[in-house]
């Protein structure tokens, strides 16, 4: 079986949500499969990593992609999309130059599948009989449409205009695709009731070889962890809401403890967060697993968001106690006070999060218990059989 798989950047280093499960599954799909990997890459970008993982990897250079902060350009793009029809997304991900790069391929060679990494790249043409295949990640309008809700100004209003146009292009997507894949059963659903075709759930899943186990004595007493890319404006929202509205009534209680803000690229009102007493914005670095072995417990405390959540998942397999929001650990296979605590108030949050520092015996129980689900459900290898044996009818 011949994949071609297309990407918006480069797959490695795998060191945020997106990256991630792009790098895990193409990893696990070249193990069984012929696959080439078509990346989109800006300057700067370093396709070291990427080229030693993956035996075939064509990239097509373009003037930025989502591995770089917000900058000039990116605010260009979006200032010229809110009078355009097109919406921001397909602005900025789609380029001639790339079209015209994957055309040479396709003219070339013939593939079985054409893997597309999110809705918004199925902007790009593939020409030929392989089958057309949109792996969503999130439901982005969906993401937009709550960032809309949760914020004011001008932000507001661009959200407001942009996830209406994305809906159109998003939803025009699944239904060109031959198969389309999704991270939760209510993605799934959602997507099944606009095509009138199964969309196949491939939850997000962890290598659990890289990210093992770590004992609660490891942990430092006090030490509160969040994971994930901050130029993400939902995670950059979320650590802004855990630290305005939550830290003050754990230190309150827990005057001691920490607040360490770990993930690349955190904007301006972030990095000011640290100027707070006990909280710490560390940006961008190598090795996320050192932090979450120092965690008494990791907080998901998002307000927006699709799909699932990778670093729920990296904390379950690291043994950690995790205290998240409804809307963070949607679409994962979870009960409340058994694998994680959900906690919506700020106020609530806060006492679970204390509640986690000062009973060890709970915060074992919690990273037991989701360190079990971990490996019972959502290895990678056992993810991408599933996918493969579906791809494998496909295009029988």
């Amino acid at each position: 079986m011949k994949i071609l798989a297309i990407a918006p950047y480069l797959p490695a280093p795998p060191d945020f949500g997106g990256a991630a499960r792009i790098y895990n599954i193409f990893r696990q799909l070249q193990e069984r499969a012929d696959l080439t990997v078509f990346s989109l890459a800006a300057p700067g970008d370093d396709a070291a990593e990427s080229s030693t993982a993956f035996e075939r990897l064509i990239t097509a250079q373009v003037p930025l992609t989502a591995r770089q902060p917000a900058n000039l350009s990116k605010r260009s793009v979006q200032m010229r999309s809110f009078l355009s029809r097109d919406s921001f997304q397909r602005r900025f991900y789609w380029h001639d130059t790339a079209q015209k790069r994957l055309d040479e391929l396709l003219a070339r060679e013939s593939f079985d599948i054409v893997q597309i990494e999110f809705s918004q790249m199925a902007a790009y043409r593939t020409a030929g009989k392989a089958k057309r295949v949109v792996d969503l990640h999130n439901i982005e309008y969906d993401v937009l449409r709550q960032a809309a809700q949760n914020s004011s100004g001008p932000k507001r209003i661009f959200n407001r205009w942009e996830w209406k146009k994305l809906r159109q292009e998003e939803e025009q997507a699944w239904k060109d695709a031959d198969l389309c894949l999704a991270t939760s059963e209510p993605d799934a659903e959602r997507v099944s009731s606009v095509t009138g075709e199964e969309c196949l759930v491939v939850p997000n899943g962890v290598d659990d070889q890289f990210f093992e186990r770590q004992p609660m004595d490891a942990a430092e007493p006090g030490s509160i962890v969040f994971t994930g890319a901050i130029r993400y404006q939902p995670n950059a929202d979320a650590v802004t809401y855990f630290v305005r509205r939550v830290w003050p009534l754990i230190r309150d209680l827990e005057p001691n403890a920490t607040f360490n803000i770990v993930g690349a690229d955190p904007p301006d009102e972030v990095i000011r967060l640290g100027e707070l007493s006990g909280v710490r914005v560390s940006g961008s670095v190598d090795d996320v697993r050192p932090w979450l072995a120092s965690a008494s417990a990791v907080v998901v405390p998002l307000l927006s968001g699709g799909g699932t959540r990778l670093k729920i998942l990296e904390a379950f397999a690291s043994g950690r106690p995790v205290v998240s929001t409804s809307i963070g650990a949607s679409g994962l296979d979870v009960e409340d006070d058994k694998h994680l605590i959900i906690s919506d108030r700020p106020m609530d949050m806060a006492q679970s999060v204390v509640s986690v520092l000062r009973n060890r015996s709970l915060a074992q129980s919690l990273g037991d218990n989701a360190y079990q689900l971990v490996h019972a459900n959502y290895r990678w290898s056992t993810i991408v059989d599933r996918l493969c044996a579906q791809y494998e009818e496909l295009i029988s």
